[in-house]
């Protein structure tokens, strides 16, 4: 028998790991749930875009301008008869780049400005302290806009 198994009374339960006590509360949460299964979702259709689109999103379809959902479109064309599904499936590609970019270019300089700040005391901690302090003052809405 092991140290940690002689160690733990008999009622006790073994210690459980950090991903599995997240993947539990997880689990108990139906809307983090569906959260989930989206963002999987699009990545998939991200990843797979060229598999899974029915059409090139750019290719036009001159019989079927602005054609109702049917069985060939399944959500129909635009003006210029393009398959409306297959530009979402794209598009979802576009998105999670300016997702993944957007969040790395956030690591990387809110991590510089803060290793500049915790480093270079005095002034230049003030000055970005300041500046980071008005950028919280403002609602996150305004600054998405």
């Amino acid at each position: 028998m092991s140290e940690t198994a002689a160690a733990l009374p008999d009622d006790a339960a073994p210690p459980v790991g950090r991903w599995t006590s997240v993947a539990r509360k997880l689990l108990k949460h139906r809307l983090a749930l569906f959260g989930l299964f989206v963002c999987l979702l699009v990545a998939l259709l991200a990843l797979f875009a060229g598999q899974i689109a029915p059409y090139d999103p750019s290719e036009s379809h001159y019989d079927a301008i602005k054609a109702p959902p049917q069985m060939d479109y399944w959500l129909g064309t635009d003006e210029l008869g393009r398959d409306i599904l297959s530009r979402i499936i794209y598009g979802a590609r576009v998105s999670l780049q300016v997702t993944v970019i957007s969040i790395a270019g956030a690591i990387v300089f809110g991590s510089a400005l803060g290793m500049i700040a915790g480093y270079a005391h005095g002034w230049v901690d003030h000055v970005i302290m300041r500046a980071m302090d008005a950028m919280m003052a403002f609602p996150m809405l305004v600054l998405a806009l």
